[in-house]
């Protein structure tokens, strides 16, 4: 099993379309987080 961590740098975390933001378009972002698992928090 192979574990990846993408993390998208200096970005709001609202600011993804899968966020349902009503300007920013992430298509590949929004691709990857339909087929995994996105943390809401981090700290």
């Amino acid at each position: 099993m192979n574990i990846v961590f993408l993390f998208s740098d200096e970005r709001a975390a609202s600011a993804m379309g899968n966020s349902d933001h009503s300007v920013v378009r992430t298509p590949n972002l929004d691709r990857l987080a339909e087929k995994s698992y996105t943390f809401e928090n981090a700290y």
